[in-house]
């Protein structure tokens, strides 16, 4: 919910909010909470938070349609939300029938392939104003080093806290908004270098790397490994 208060400084203090997907972090603009995650996994390991101020519903976001009248909020926050629901096109078209505008904001494809969480069902990214649902397809194979080296390596720490922006997917909308969804079984016929149990144990500069070039291009930015 890094950059949605961008946005609700517009809100007006008579229009009315909600939280969609509120999790361990509501938002405290929000008059309607919602979420059904109550296991912890889905937010790696954080409690979900019932806010004390407004009210909280607990609905399944894969249920539709959500229980709220046609454009019934002012403003409508998802955020870190979407990339786990089963069918994003049913949840899009809902958050447009229930509001009248809104921010969504999740991890771009570039983060998600980097640290990679199993319970995220899609690559999410905006092209040309139009939000793009892509099924992911198997194991993020990078993710185990990424999350090693956020833990142990500063300047890889220090870099992403620096360009989180650049990590995230921030979609603000009025009215309606445009979407696709690109959910095919086709498998890719790239075959990439999965990382392993004893290679995360090594150096980074001893891992045979044989990974696309955006994480290349990544590490170079952030990683200052030895010779």
């Amino acid at each position: 919910m890094m950059y949605v208060n961008r946005y609700t400084k517009t809100i007006r203090p008579e229009e009315k909010v909600i939280d969609l997907g509120s999790g361990d972090n509501p938002h405290p603009r929000a008059d309607i909470y919602v979420d059904f995650f109550d296991d912890g996994i889905h937010r790696e390991g954080a409690k979900l938070v019932v806010p004390q101020q407004g009210q909280f519903i607990k609905w399944d976001l894969n249920k539709y349609p959500f229980p709220f009248k046609n454009k019934e909020f002012d403003f409508v926050i998802c955020s870190h939300i979407i990339e786990h629901i089963n069918n994003p096109a049913y949840f899009c078209n809902e958050i447009q029938r229930i509001g009248k505008r809104g921010y969504i904001e999740t991890p771009n494809k570039l983060y998600e392939q980097i640290y990679g969480w199993s319970f995220h069902q899609w690559y999410v990214y905006a092209l040309n104003d139009e939000l793009i649902f892509e099924r992911k397809k198997g194991q993020d194979f990078f993710a185990p080093i990424g999350h090693k080296l956020y833990k142990y390596n500063k300047e890889f720490y220090e870099g992403h806290h620096k360009n989180i922006e650049q990590l995230l997917t921030s979609f603000y909308w009025e009215d309606s908004f445009s979407f696709k969804v690109i959910d095919s079984d086709t498998k890719s016929s790239k075959k990439w270098h999965y990382i392993n149990e004893e290679e995360i144990n090594q150096e980074l500069y001893q891992v045979p790397i044989k990974y696309p070039f955006f994480i290349k291009k990544f590490l170079n930015l952030f990683i200052q490994t030895k010779k």
